[in-house]
């Protein structure tokens, strides 16, 4: 069987707040069950340089890999100039790190 998820992120303070109104208006109907992670981190690559490049993604993912974290969601929009993803709150720096290095933005002074 196929699957067709949707995820939304939304700021800790707003979580119970958003998953009440998701379940009055959608549990049921058009969605059949809601579920939360709590303690995950947006981290968000940008840039222009980045469109049309081959292996942003790959280097990107390679440095969350090098850390041994997993990513729970990735988004990327249609021009190319942003790749989002979603880790645990306890991983969000160690990437980050990891990103610079993989990046060599840890040389930049």
């Amino acid at each position: 069987p196929s699957e067709a998820s949707i995820s939304i992120i939304v700021k800790k303070p707003d979580l119970a707040k958003a998953v009440n109104a998701l379940e009055m208006n959608l549990l049921g109907k058009m969605v059949k069950k809601i579920e939360t992670t709590p303690n995950a981190s947006i981290i968000a690559v940008i840039g222009s340089g980045m469109k049309g490049t081959v292996g942003v993604a790959a280097k990107v993912f390679s440095a969350a890999q090098k850390r041994n974290v997993n990513v729970m969601m990735i988004a990327q929009g249609s021009s190319e100039l942003n790749l989002a993803f979603v880790v645990k709150d306890s991983d969000c720096k160690s990437v980050i790190q990891s990103l610079h290095e993989e990046f060599h933005l840890d040389k930049i002074n």
